[in-house]
This record gives C-alpha cells, structure tokens and sequence, in this order.
C-alpha cells in the first residue's frame, strides 16, 4: 500500500517538475507552479540524498548526492527501495512554498487544491493586515530585543529587514508603511552604532557589551522616576485629604453660625439659688449663727 501511495504521489509530480535554477524571491515567485521532491537516507533534517525529476516506468529518476559538497550523479531508484527513505515535497505556488512530509499528504493536498486556497486566503489576511498601522519601536525597545535573543543564542546577530521580520512579522513587506519603516530603522541601528550599544558584523548588527550597561542605566532611571511618581501621588493624596479636612471645618463652623440650635425653656425659678436645708419647728429656734 505504502509503495502504491508513493508511486502516484512521484507520478503526481512528474506533472509538473521543478526547473532549476528555482526563483525563490518576489516577483518571479509569483510565476512558480512546480513541485520538488527529495529523499533522504540520513536522518538529520535538511539533508537530502535524492532529488526527483522523472518517472522511468515503475522507477523514479533523478540525482543522487552521495555526501555534502559531492555533485549529483544520475541515478534511478525503485520505489521499494525509496520507501524506507524520508519523504518531502514542496509546492512552490506563486510565491507560496507548503511543506508535505508524507506522500499522502502531497496526493490529498494536490488533489483538492490546498496551494490555491492558501493563497487566498493570505491574500485576505494581507489585506486585513494592511489595514492595520504599525507602530515604531524606539531604541531602547530594539536594544531589548538584542538581549532577550543573545540571552538565548550568544551570537545572535540580524540585518534590517530580519528585524522588520521579528517585529512585525512577514506580512510587513506588502505594507504601504514597509519603506518608511525599513528608512526608520536603518537609522536606529546606525545611530545604536554610533553610541556603540550594537556592533556592525558582517552585514548585520549584534549586541556589544556597551548595549547591556545602556540597558541597566536606563532600567535604574525607569525604576527611580516610577519611585518618584509613586511618592508625588501619595503627597498629593494626603495634601488632598489635609484640604478636605480643612474645607469640611470651615463649613461646619458656618453652619453652626447660621443654623443656631433652637433656644432652650427658660428653667423654674429658683432653680439656680441654693435651698438650705429646713429643721423641725422644734429646733428652728435653736440655730446659732455658726449654723449659717
């Protein structure tokens, strides 16, 4: 079954085989309808010991790289002897390039047209993303980009337009903004340069030692203007609530002023003048002056 399925699959691409020199790059992508199809007897990725062109009779035909480095030489292989090998088939589809890893995957994808479909459907997505506008990154953002990826690889180093990449993606370059945003940011990472934050490598740029001190300075410089935000925002709290205080006193001071309280019943007679204790009739006579 599995040499059935590869069979068509290699005859599927006989159809249409790819010519090379291949372009690969806008505007001449946009022209590719082919197909390519390698194998490989070494299980690392990306090397590839077979490459297809044509079907001679039940056989495949194609070239065959015996190491890196070495030229092809023609070879034909039968398709039993090819199914053990990894499989892989590109589509290269008006500048698109799906990748299929299994020769049932090519036959299905082929057969209901997944290529033309992918293209319309990122020709709406484009359009969508071209509606959107990009925002600019400044230094200190592109610096810390530097070191959060030379933190994972120590020679990390990128051109212009693998930064345009990174940040925005790869719908950038069919943007109305993408030549004002590629000026912009030639000019970041040369004045980045300038101030030695970045060192020119082979075309591209990558971080230098001066780049991690710019950071540090400036993380310190964030962290005290936040401290002093922070303690302006409190004085100015409690400078609110002392007025507040103050305001609050004050009117209830003219409330008081204006509103008297309601004047009280005036008191009984007598009510305030001291009562001496009266005595029996009897002793009434007998009280001296010292008794008062």
């Amino acid at each position: 079954m599995r040499e059935l399925i590869l069979q068509a699959a290699l005859r599927m691409a006989a159809t249409r085989p790819v010519k090379y020199p291949l372009v690969t790059s806008e505007p001449g992508s946009l022209a590719n309808n082919c197909f390519e199809v390698t194998f490989s007897e070494n299980p690392e990725p990306h090397v590839w010991t077979f490459r297809f062109r044509s079907m001679e009779g039940s056989d495949a035909r194609g070239d065959y790289f015996a190491s890196f480095g070495v030229p092809g030489v023609t070879r034909t292989f039968t398709i039993a002897e090819l199914v053990p090998q990894r499989f892989r088939a590109i589509h290269h589809y008006r500048g698109l390039r799906p990748e299929f890893n299994t020769p049932l995957g090519f036959l299905v994808a082929t057969f209901f047209h997944v290529p033309f479909l992918l293209r319309h459907f990122n020709r709406v997505a484009q359009f969508l993303y071209n509606r959107r506008r990009l925002v600019r990154r400044d230094r200190i953002r592109v610096l810390r980009l530097f070191l959060e990826n030379t933190v994972r690889k120590r020679d990390y180093t990128i051109s212009e337009i693998s930064l345009l990449t990174t940040l925005y993606g790869k719908r950038w370059y069919r943007h109305s903004q993408r030549d004002a945003l590629l000026a912009y940011y030639a000019l970041v990472l040369d004045s980045l340069v300038v101030s030695k934050d970045l060192d020119k490598h082979h075309g591209g740029y990558r971080l230098s030692p001066k780049g991690i001190e710019t950071l540090d300075k400036y993380e310190d410089d964030s962290q005290r203007h936040h401290d002093n935000t922070r303690i302006q925002w409190i004085l100015a709290t409690l400078t609110g609530l002392l007025a507040f205080t103050a305001v609050a006193q004050i009117a209830i001071t003219i409330w008081v002023e204006v509103h008297p309280d309601p004047i009280r019943p005036p008191r009984p007679a007598g009510a305030n003048q001291l009562v001496y204790p009266s005595l029996p009739p009897e002793l009434e006579g007998s009280r001296t002056e010292s008794d008062f």
